[in-house]
């Protein structure tokens, strides 16, 4: 059994034994999840402008109808606009005056047209709108989408070649941190050893979580916390299969995701205190914190039980709690 303040205690002395490093692999692993929310971003924004352009041209025409309305409505109402009157002219005397004063005076244009070419040209920061004809909408509209793809798909081969080794990497320093001072270098250890095979499983995990949440955000949560030991398990035993990655990962979460979330529910008194700061409590504290309270609950329950020989070093399964509790461990 673990508890939530042994986790945060033993983690918060391995960040103590080892501060600047464990800051500095925080950091980096905070510009790359980063990294991949903005290019996340970058293709929502190329979508939002493929869905827009093959409305354009309906929306001019709308707005120019509604304008003519607009116009010939306001004629109607207009109480001095009767037959008698001519809206487009002044009285003399107004006329002299304005002169006089030195501002100009012309006559207002009489079309719906005309009257809408008026505002636009003396708007402030006048605009331009681009008419697209009829018979290049669906070629605008297929390039637009043919970009968007390529941007998802440029983001999905960075995150899968690039950001998933890194992040086992990543994990596999804050994890050997709970041994003793880890070196730089382990971030590395994503590329230099069964670089393909992270680079796959790390991405199957992310497919999954996004298919998962799909369905609905609660039962993407609920996977997420089924597959957090994913990369650990990579960094640690990268012999296991894919399929016993992730069934192990199952294992040490069945019981215990409850509790990981009230152990992530923690710390948002310092996320408050980071925003407070403009970030940099969170840069020099409060990540490294999280982190390695992270690598923290990995190593207890992967080697926490302990028995008559000491620490066991086979991994901790569910079957064996009932068991483990009546014996006192």
């Amino acid at each position: 059994m673990w508890t939530r303040r042994n986790v945060k205690r033993r983690g918060r002395n391995a960040m103590r034994a080892n501060y600047w490093k464990t800051v500095l692999v925080s950091l980096i692993l905070t510009c790359v999840l980063g990294g991949a929310s903005g290019a996340s971003s970058a293709g929502s924004s190329a979508a939002a402008a493929a869905g827009s352009a093959g409305s354009a041209a309906a929306v001019q025409s709308q707005s120019q109808t509604q304008s003519g309305d607009v116009y010939e409505g306001l004629l109607s109402e207009d109480p001095l606009a009767d037959a008698g009157s001519d809206i487009n002219t002044l009285p003399p005397e107004a006329v002299s005056a304005m002169e006089e004063s030195g501002s100009g005076i012309r006559s207002l244009p009489t079309s719906p047209e005309a009257v809408t070419d008026e505002i636009i040209n003396h708007m402030p920061g006048r605009f331009i709108n681009i008419e697209i004809p009829d018979d290049k909408k669906m070629p605008v509209l297929i390039a637009l989408c043919v970009v968007f793809l390529i941007i998802v798909a440029i983001a999905i081969l960075i995150d899968a070649f690039l950001f998933n080794p890194l992040e086992v990497g990543i994990r596999r320093f804050f994890f050997m941190n709970m041994r003793g001072p880890a070196e730089i270098k382990e971030v590395a250890y994503g590329y230099d050893h069964k670089y393909l095979k992270n680079v796959k499983i790390i991405f199957l995990r992310d497919l999954c979580l996004f298919l998962w949440t799909l369905l609905l955000i609660f039962p993407g949560i609920i996977k997420s916390y089924s597959y957090r030991m994913v990369p650990y398990i990579l960094a640690d035993q990268p012999e296991l299969t894919r399929k016993e990655i992730f069934t192990l990962s199952k294992k040490l979460m069945h019981g215990n995701k409850w509790k990981a979330f009230v152990l992530d529910l923690s710390f948002i008194g310092w996320y408050i205190l980071s925003v407070l700061t403009l970030g940099i409590l969170h840069v020099f504290f409060v990540a490294p914190y999280k982190n390695m309270t992270d690598a923290a609950l990995y190593e207890k329950l992967m080697y926490g039980r302990k028995n008559q020989g000491g620490i066991q070093t086979v991994p901790m399964i569910a079957e064996d709690d009932e068991a483990d509790e009546e014996a006192g461990l």
